[in-house]
């Protein structure tokens, strides 16, 4: 999560919040359907003139986009988290890290990098010569 959204990663990282957000969003959204629905339709005919755009109806648009924006981060939290379950991703994201690092160091020492052993380097991550 970038740093302007640290407010969301609380929130998706934290299940207890997350089930009483979506808990919450889905009674209040359920609540404006039947405002708007009861104002648009008085006695259960349909009267498309009636719709307006009133507190309700833009309170429930705004509840709208917000609730299914943060279901998209907390689907993509998820997915991420998900994704670390297998053993042989994670091996493979904790030797791109020691290799970043290791590119980043050479970068800022390039005297160093003659110093280096290829096969060492490569018996540390495991692999076979």
């Amino acid at each position: 999560m970038s740093e302007d959204h640290k407010w969301v990663a609380k929130i998706v990282e934290r299940p207890k919040v997350r089930v009483a957000i979506n808990l919450f969003s889905t009674i209040l959204i359920g609540i404006y359907c039947s405002v708007i629905a009861a104002k648009i339709a008085p006695d259960g005919e349909l009267d498309i003139t009636r719709f307006n755009f009133s507190f309700t109806t833009v309170s429930f648009l705004v509840l709208f986009v917000f609730s299914v924006w943060l279901q998209l981060k907390i689907m993509n939290y998820d997915i991420n988290v998900m994704s670390f379950l297998d053993d042989a991703r994670c091996r493979a994201y904790v030797h791109k890290m020691k290799l970043d690092g290791m590119a980043a160091h050479i970068k800022s020492n390039p005297h160093e990098a003659v110093a280096l052993d290829v096969n060492k380097v490569m018996k540390g991550f495991g692999a076979k010569s």
